[in-house]
Order: C-alpha cells, then sequence, then structure tokens
C-alpha cells in the first residue's frame, strides 16, 4: 500500500497542481476526451449495422432501411472531427497556460529561498534537474490524462462491447496488447541502460565541444596547440557513443522485429475468432466486418496507449519531473510584515558562520554594531572572511550561531520587499547583463521608470564615457557580441557595475571589491565620489587596497573570521599591529 502510494504520489501531484492552473480547461478537455472513446465504440456499432442494412438492401432493393444508419453514421463522423478539433484547441491553450504557470511558479519559489542554500552543491544540482522537469511535467500531464480517460474508456468499452456480442471476444484486445507491453517493456530497458552507459560519456562529449568551439578556449587551445589534441579525444569518445547507440539500437529492432510477428500470430487469431463466431451466428456480418475493419484501429490504440502513453511514463526524465515536484515542497525562508527603514544601527550579537558542507567556520563571534549615517571599512587577507560578513549584514545569509539585528529586530520580522527595497551592493563577481548600456545601468533599480538623465549622471560618476567610440550607439549599445553589440575589457565591466550602484536610491549599500579591475588611483576617486553621494547613507567598504579605507569612520580588521582590531586609520597604525603591517607591505609597492 505505502509502495502504490509513492508511485502515485507524482501523478496525483501534477493533476493537483494542472487543476490549479486551468481547472475548466482541463474538465472540459477531459470530456471530451471521454467522448471520443464513446463515438468510437457507437461508431463500430454504427458500422456494423450499416453493413447488415446495406446486404438487407441489396435484397430487398431499398434503402428505406439503411438511410436512417447512414445518416447516424454521418452524424457521429461529423461529431468525432468536430472534438478532435476541440481537444487540439484545448491542448494548444492549456499548454501555453501550462509551461507559463509552471516555468512562474518554480522562479517564484527560488525568490522566497534562502540564499545560503544556493551554496549547498546538493541543492544546486537538484535545483538543476527541477528545472529540466518544468518541461517533461506538461508532456507528463497530457500522457496521464491520455492514458486513464481516453485510452483505457476506450479498451473498457471495446471489450464491454465485444463481451456482449460473445464473452471470448474480450480476450481480441489482450491478444493484441500482451506483445506491444512486452516489447516497450524491454526497450525502456534498454533505453534507461544505454542512458546510464552514455550519461557520463555525453557530459564529457559536451566538455571537448565547448573546449573546442567555445569562446573562452579558443585563445588557450591556439597558443598552446592543443586543438588537435582534444579534436582527437571528442572524435575518439564519439565514436564510442556511436557504437553503444548502433547496438542498442539493433537490440531494440530485434525487439521491436519479433514484437511484429507476434502480432500477426494475434491478428491471425483474432480474425479466426471473429470467423468462428460468425459461422456460429454469434455475430451478423455487419458486426464481423465493422470489427473487422477496426482491428487496425484497434492495434493502432492499443500502440499508443502502450508506447507513446506507458512507455513515456515510464521512460521520459521521471527524475526531472520528481526534481521539479520535491523542489516545490522546498522550505520558504521566513519574512514577517513589517516595513523596514534602516533609522538606527544595525547590531551583530556573537554571530558565527559555517558555509554548508563545511566544518571550519568562515565567521566567529563578531560582535558590531554598525550606526545610520556611518561609513565603515572590512580589511583583511583572503578567506578572513570579509565578503561573508557583507552577505550576512545584507540579510543574505542568516548566521549559524547567534543574532543580527536590523534596528533592535531580526530580519524575520519584515517582508521582504521592504527589507531589501533601500539596500544596495557591488560586488567583485558583478553581472554582464547582455543587454544594453543604459539598461545595464538602470537594472538596478528596475521599478523606476528609465530616466535617462539619471542614468547619463551614474555613468558620469562612475567615469564611463558613453559618447566615446568604445560605444557606437552610445547609451543604447548593446553589450553582447551575442546580440550584435560589443564586448568591453574587464575595467570598462566594472564602470558600468559601479553606475549601477550610483543610479540605485538606498540608505545603505556595500562596496565589496568592485575596483579590482581599476587602477589604484582611480579606485579612490571613484570611493570618494561614493562618500560623497552617500552623506547620510550607511556605507561599506570592502577592498584589499588599505590607501582607500582612509576615508571610513571606522576600520574593521577582519582575520580568521575573527576581529583582530578596530578603529580610525590614524589609530590603526598608532597599534602597530595586524593593519599597519598590511599597509606598510603594500605602501612598499608604490616607493
Amino acid at each position: 500500500m505505502i509502495k502504490m502510494k509513492k508511485i502515485l504520489y507524482i501523478p496525483r501531484k501534477i493533476i493537483s497542481i494542472a487543476l490549479s492552473i486551468a481547472p475548466k480547461m482541463i474538465m472540459l478537455d477531459s470530456l471530451f476526451i471521454i467522448l471520443t472513446s464513446v463515438i468510437s465504440i457507437f461508431t463500430i456499432q454504427i458500422t456494423s449495422k450499416f453493413f447488415d442494412g446495406a446486404a438487407e438492401a441489396v435484397q430487398s432493393q431499398t434503402l428505406s432501411g439503411v438511410i436512417n444508419v447512414f445518416l447516424i453514421f454521418v452524424v457521429l463522423s461529423f461529431a468525432a472531427e468536430f472534438v478532435t478539433f476541440a481537444i487540439d484547441f484545448l491542448d494548444f491553450r492549456i499548454e501555453k497556460r501550462f509551461n507559463n504557470s509552471l516555468d512562474e511558479k518554480l522562479h517564484k519559489k527560488i525568490a522566497k529561498i534562502s540564499a545560503i542554500r544556493f551554496e549547498d552543491a546538493k541543492f544546486n544540482e537538484n535545483l538543476n534537474l527541477a528545472m529540466q522537469g518544468v518541461f517533461s511535467v506538461e508532456y507528463y500531464l497530457f500522457n496521464i490524462i491520455g492514458l486513464v480517460i481516453k485510452d483505457l474508456p476506450y479498451l473498457v468499452f471495446l471489450g464491454i462491447y465485444l463481451f456482449s456480442l460473445r464473452d471470448i471476444l474480450f480476450i481480441a484486445p489482450i491478444i493484441i496488447f500482451i506483445p506491444i507491453v512486452i516489447t516497450q517493456l524491454l526497450n525502456t530497458i534498454e533505453k534507461r541502460k544505454l542512458n546510464e552507459e552514455t550519461i557520463y560519456l555525453r557530459r564529457k562529449l559536451g566538455h571537448y565541444e565547448n573546449i573546442l568551439s567555445g569562446d573562452s578556449f579558443v585563445k588557450e587551445t591556439r597558443i598552446l596547440g592543443t586543438f588537435q589534441h582534444f579534436f582527437k579525444l571528442h572524435t575518439n569518445l564519439l565514436t564510442v557513443i556511436n557504437r553503444k547507440n548502433w547496438k542498442s539500437n539493433v537490440r531494440s529492432q530485434m525487439f521491436n522485429l519479433a514484437s511484429k510477428i507476434l502480432n500477426l500470430f494475434g491478428f491471425y487469431g483474432v480474425l479466426w475468432l471473429l470467423f468462428d463466431s460468425l459461422m456460429n451466428k454469434y455475430i451478423t456480418i455487419g458486426e464481423f466486418a465493422a470489427i473487422f475493419s477496426y482491428i487496425q484501429k484497434m492495434y493502432s490504440a492499443l500502440e499508443n496507449m502502450v508506447v507513446n502513453r506507458i512507455g513515456n511514463l515510464l521512460s521520459y526524465d521521471y527524475n526531472g519531473i520528481k526534481y521539479f515536484i520535491n523542489f516545490l515542497d522546498e522550505k520558504e525562508e521566513e519574512q514577517g510584515e513589517k516595513e523596514y527603514a534602516f533609522q538606527q544601527n544595525i547590531e551583530l550579537k556573537n554571530v558565527s558562520f559555517t558555509y554548508p558542507g563545511r566544518t571550519e567556520k568562515s565567521l566567529e563571534d563578531i560582535n558590531l554594531t554598525i550606526n545610520k549615517g556611518e561609513i565603515i571599512a572590512f580589511v583583511g587577507v583572503n578567506g578572513s572572511g570579509k565578503s561573508t560578513l557583507a552577505k550576512i549584514l545584507l540579510g543574505l545569509y542568516n548566521p549559524t550561531d547567534g543574532s543580527i539585528e536590523y534596528d533592535h529586530l531580526k530580519k524575520q520580522a519584515y517582508s521582504k520587499k521592504s527589507f531589501y527595497h533601500n539596500k544596495s551592493a557591488i560586488f567583485q563577481n558583478y553581472y554582464k547583463y547582455l543587454f544594453c548600456l543604459k539598461d545595464n545601468v538602470s537594472i538596478s533599480q528596475p521599478q523606476m521608470d528609465d530616466d535617462l538623465e539619471r542614468v547619463k549622471l551614474a555613468c558620469q560618476k562612475a567615469d564611463l564615457d558613453y559618447k566615446s567610440n568604445s560605444f557606437p550607439d552610445g547609451l543604447d549599445t548593446i553589450l553582447s557580441k551575442q546580440f550584435g553589440g560589443i564586448d568591453l575589457s574587464g575595467g570598462e565591466w566594472q564602470r558600468v557595475a559601479i553606475a549601477r550602484g550610483f543610479y540605485r536610491n538606498c540608505d545603505f549599500i556595500i562596496l565589496d571589491e568592485p575596483t579590482s579591475a581599476i587602477d589604484p588611483i582611480e579606485e579612490a576617486n571613484v570611493y570618494r565620489k561614493f562618500v560623497e553621494i552617500s552623506k547620510g547613507k550607511t556605507t561599506v567598504i570592502i577592498t584589499h587596497r588599505l590607501g582607500a579605507v582612509k576615508i571610513a569612520d571606522r576600520i574593521i580588521v577582519l582575520k580568521s573570521g575573527k576581529i583582530a582590531e578596530e578603529g580610525t586609520h590614524s589609530q590603526l597604525m598608532n597599534k602597530n599591529g595586524e593593519y599597519a603591517e598590511l599597509y606598510n607591505l603594500q605602501s612598499q609597492w608604490y616607493k
């Protein structure tokens, strides 16, 4: 019973989701599908009566007995065409709504999950599988509807009709059904076996293809002369995969050949049953002719049910569907209803943090208060915890131990929308949007109507000359070669990211080494401009270059995830501790 519940869980969940998206259309579609089965059975009966009537008409030389039957046959034919058209129309509408809704449902779910989950490799793997599953769910749904509402009812109605003529005729569909089922099961097993044998090889082949044709590898493969080496690896691996595919295809074709032979015997068996029923007067000549004419249609219906319905349900990306369903049940980040507006301070109390899958702490026992309007700098060597602390302050990550309060309340007390509304950050690993320059800048506050003058001002503050030859279409220049535009240097992209920071209205901003591709003098100028426009706002600066942090009201020195020192530039230099050592080491390079 438990196993059956697990088997039926996915179909029930998909049907439940489908009914929540388009209940009326799915119910109407299902009604039409059932109607096609009913019309098919009635058509067989009317066809048999038509043949009997035609035989009587030949003997009696009158058409009176066959005209009414003929008219009913015509009505059923038109009804079948109308119902088929209605099903195709509804399926198209359902497919469009279903695909859009599933995609929207998945991305809304992603937005509600804590950012720290994306640091977990297993979570990211599950997310990728869930995203692949979106495209399979719609296909899976139509197969379920087709199997449960169309194919099975058709077989039941057909079986009842044949049984009403002669009980032994009930086995006719079974004689046709068994070889198809056996063949499909063997083919499904073969497909899964092939997939298991080649999944790693196909991933490896994809990597080789990326090396051979990807723009990020072109320079290195040519300079090192490794193109022929990787081409040979690609060719050899492709040969191995093709050989496995060929062997698998041969086995599948042998299964299909055996199935065709069994089907021929099944066909002759059904034909003998019909002939025997006719000779023993269980059925009329008209019923014999009608059923015989529908044997091929019966075979096609059974083959469609087994191969295109059950076969697809068994073999079609079931894992992706399962991961999609499970992902919708993922725990969401907690949020409250209070509106957040930074009024007083951010306070960290004994904050420690450990990344998922790791044992060592990235932050340990951090006690820190950041007051509104204060400019603070975080400095320290690589791996000291600067960027992790920034993400804790922004509320992207929650402390593993300890707590962080915003105006004396935890983040969970505030609504997510208001909590992030007045925050901004420019990270070293900024994103390169494949948009035009204007949209790349204004994306930092998309809820605002495009303010062209504001975009221009942000570019000027970031020393980004949008009027230069580097931008042939000015602010409308597409920043992507893929879409017929241009690409920028690392420094130019960094200025675009900085311009985003200038464009966004915020009360709290973190600058996490956004100027690493810019020379130290320009970096200092950028920071000074940020300070000028950030008066009254809270600013956190993270940088390796200590010359730029003199402008900070307070400097926090991090070492191995702990606060090692705290003070102004002068105070820390006078201490002659960690900060002074780092500062003196860097200053030697500029003497």
